[in-house]
């Protein structure tokens, strides 16, 4: 069995760069290692939940975005052997949250790959939506749910994470507030909202700093909720995102953390989770404690 292996999706297969950047590194570290090309969500988890699962298997480094790292982390999760399972993370897709909460940045690729597999490793959480459907990063709703959902392949080619703002910027011109009910451990809050988030790690949308504060490993997920507000507020609520407020009380952001949150609507809930969009009818959310070990910039 193989020291490493990394697991890649189809679309970077062509990427000679980054393969030989791997290849050569594992190489001078003499490291054994493979390669493992996925054809699709599906197939990626399957990949990483078989590998996670062997035998004396050291590490697996997930190479691509935020979608592609869900699915490795699910896998890995799925294998009861997260504790033991180093993931490495190579940065290659739009969004990188992740990514950059473990201090990786996409453009220092020599950097990311030497820290695949020789950072320091920590454990951290995830958080689980039942059914087997997990997220590292965070789950997002409203307007930052619909801009991903909405944004064509093309347009992230060209403008990178600034294809996410415009869209973002697009539907909020015209969107109508959604309402919904969210169970927050113990205690509840209703109203009108424009976006909410729940964070493993502080961002979301390619680099926003959605949950400011949020620690990936201190047992608790982190949530912000925009409530809908009058014209004469949106100035406040701004300068309050800018001043990257942390407190309970007090501001018109509205901030939690708890260990589980759950949200319902009267219509079906349009979300995306480390990327991914999804919908249902209600959302339950419950973190992992120390499910997963990850390596990370020192």
């Amino acid at each position: 069995m193989c020291e490493y292996a990394a697991l890649l999706p189809e679309r970077l297969g062509q990427d000679e760069l980054l393969l030989e950047t791997v290849e050569r590194i594992a190489d001078a570290k003499g490291h054994s290692f493979e390669w493992h090309v996925s054809k699709d969500a599906e197939h990626s988890r399957d990949i990483a939940k078989r590998l996670a699962s062997a035998s004396g298997f050291d590490g697996l480094i997930a190479v691509g975005g935020d979608g592609t790292l869900n699915c490795v982390a699910s896998g890995i999760i799925d294998s009861g052997n997260g504790a033991n399972t180093a993931l490495g993370i190579v940065p290659r897709g739009t969004g990188n949250d992740l990514a950059r909460v473990a201090g990786l940045d996409r453009d220092r690729l020599e950097e990311a790959v030497h820290t695949a597999f020789h950072g320091p490793s920590s454990a951290i959480d995830a958080a689980s939506l039942g059914d087997g459907q997990y997220f590292v990063n965070a789950l997002s709703l409203g307007i930052g749910a619909e801009a991903t959902a909405a944004t064509p392949p093309a347009l992230k080619d060209v403008l990178g994470t600034g294809a996410y703002s415009l869209m973002a910027f697009l539907l909020a011109a015209v969107r109508t507030p959604s309402r919904a009910r969210f169970e927050i451990d113990e205690t509840v809050w209703e109203g009108e909202y424009l976006a909410a988030a729940i964070g493993n790690g502080a961002y979301a949308g390619g680099g926003y700093e959605i949950c400011p504060g949020a620690a990936w490993d201190d047992g608790l997920l982190d949530l912000t909720i925009f409530p809908k507000v009058d014209q004469e507020n949106i100035a406040a609520m701004i300068e309050e995102l800018a001043g990257e407020s942390t407190k309970d009380d007090g501001g018109i952001v509205l901030r939690r953390r708890a260990k589980r949150i759950a949200i319902e609507s009267s219509v079906p809930l349009r979300f995306n989770a480390d990327g991914e969009p999804c919908q249902a009818e209600r959302i339950e959310v419950r973190v992992l404690p120390g499910a997963l070990r990850v390596r990370h910039a020192a």
